[in-house]
């Protein structure tokens, strides 16, 4: 595909977050920890790109550890929204306009109307 790069990723989680893994063979045994699965993901290029500046900065550890976390955020979002998904089916719904009002206003939260623009 046109403007995209390939990276392999090969990344770790334990209880103190996301790190690089090393996976270079040492005779028959792969150094790094064993639950860390090496993949290749393709990105546009210039995603890859900023990518490679971040570990670059000092910003991740690896390539693999900055997507991990990427990753791991998403499925978090992923997670996230499931559950509301679920909140809102046991409780009926979100709420209607006349429930948002009530709420807002228990709540001492003002209701802004839109600016019109100046033409």
């Amino acid at each position: 595909m046109r403007g995209l790069g390939t990276i392999a990723a090969s990344f770790s989680n334990n209880s103190s977050g996301w790190h690089q893994v090393d996976t270079r063979s040492v005779g028959s045994n792969t150094v790094g920890m064993t639950n860390a699965e090496k993949i290749a993901i393709s990105l546009p290029k210039s995603i890859a790109e900023r990518t490679r500046r971040a570990v670059r900065r000092g910003q991740a550890a690896s390539v693999s550890a900055y997507i991990a976390v990427a990753l791991e955020e998403q499925a978090k979002l992923d997670e996230l929204s499931s559950l509301l998904d679920e909140m809102l089916a046991e409780s009926g719904g979100p709420l209607t306009k006349a429930e948002e009002r009530t709420a807002d206003r228990q709540l001492g939260v003002s209701a802004k109307k839109p600016r019109r623009r100046r033409r």
